[in-house]
Parts: structure tokens; sequence; C-alpha cells
């Protein structure tokens, strides 16, 4: 829904910001793959260069990605019941083939600026997984019942998540062997 919504808002603002564009090709005169672009025609173009892109770069797609003759058969009878023009389809293919559309992300634009105002946030302890698992300094934040932790308090993305709904937290006496702090137990 949230994507449905920015598509929509991007194809009203796009149509409306390159209306001589669009006058200019209904008059003859090639401006590239125009049509006569309604705010239905710039939403599904968006929403398959979207698809197209996530198609071509994820890992997890790499035995089954879409080539370009499937990506001009979708584009058929879009506008309107017209066309695209088949070269300007391809162009836009082999485009985002060779250049992934990628986004710069800041860690308070993620997930609606869940970052921005945390609970709490700072550097711990957390003991590392593995067969020789030691503990290792990592930055956390506290936000809406989860824990997230960074290996560095600049990274964008989390390297764990810890779900906190149904913990409780307990407080333990440690003896001098041990470091002090606070254990997380299911409930």
């Amino acid at each position: 829904q949230k994507i449905d919504r920015i598509l929509e808002a991007f194809a009203t603002k796009f149509v409306s910001d390159n209306l001589s564009s669009f006058e200019a090709y209904k008059n003859g005169i090639e401006v590239g793959i125009c049509s006569e672009f309604h705010p239905e025609t710039t939403f599904i173009v968006a929403y398959l260069i979207i698809m197209l892109n996530v198609d071509l770069h994820h890992p997890n797609n790499a035995t089954r990605r879409m080539n370009k003759k499937t990506f001009i058969e979708r584009c058929r009878r879009l506008d309107n019941g017209k066309d695209l023009p088949a070269n300007e389809v391809g162009t836009l293919y082999d485009r985002i083939l060779h250049s992934e559309i990628k986004l710069e992300v800041d860690r308070d634009d993620m997930s609606g600026n869940l970052f921005t105002n945390p609970v709490k946030s700072g550097w711990l302890l957390k003991k590392g997984s593995g067969s020789i698992s030691r503990w290792v300094r990592r930055w956390f934040i506290l936000s809406e019942n989860t824990l997230y932790y960074f290996k560095d308090s600049e990274d964008v993305e989390p390297q764990g998540i810890i779900p906190l709904e149904n913990i409780q937290i307990l407080s333990h006496e440690y003896t001098k062997h041990e470091s002090s702090g606070s254990a997380f137990t299911d409930d």
C-alpha cells in the first residue's frame, strides 16, 4: 500500500511536470517514452521498473532473471491499450540491467524513522556466535519493543534484531569473576 501511494503521487507529479513533453508528442514530435502517458500509465511503468530492478539484481533470483523480450512483452498495451515504443522499453531494460537502482539510505530513514527517537541507545557487549564465542562490542538501539544491534554506531543495516515482546529482564548478582549486567529470559 505504501509503495502504491508513493508511485501514485510520483505518477501524478511526473505527468503534471512533463505536460509540454506530452503535448509535443501528441503533435508528432518524438520525445522519448512518453506516448500519451496518463498518470495510470506512468504508475504502471514505474511499478514495472521497480519489479524489473528487483528481478535483475536480487541475489536470491540469480538463476531466473527476466530477459529483455519478456519485459517488452509485459509493457504491451499499457498506455490506454496502445503499446509503448519497444525500442524505448528495451533501452529502459538495458539501463536497469547495467545500472541497478539503489537509494542512499540513512539509518534514520529506515522503517519510517524507527531509529530517530530510540528509547535507549549505546554500546554494549554481546556474546558472539560460533564455536569460539567471545564478547564483542556492539552499538544497540532500543526502539518499539525491539533491540537492534550494529557493528558500528554509524551503520545503517542492523547485524541483528532481538524482539522484546514476552521477555522478562532479571537482575543477577555476579561474583567477582563474572561481569555485571542483566540477563534476558523468555517468559
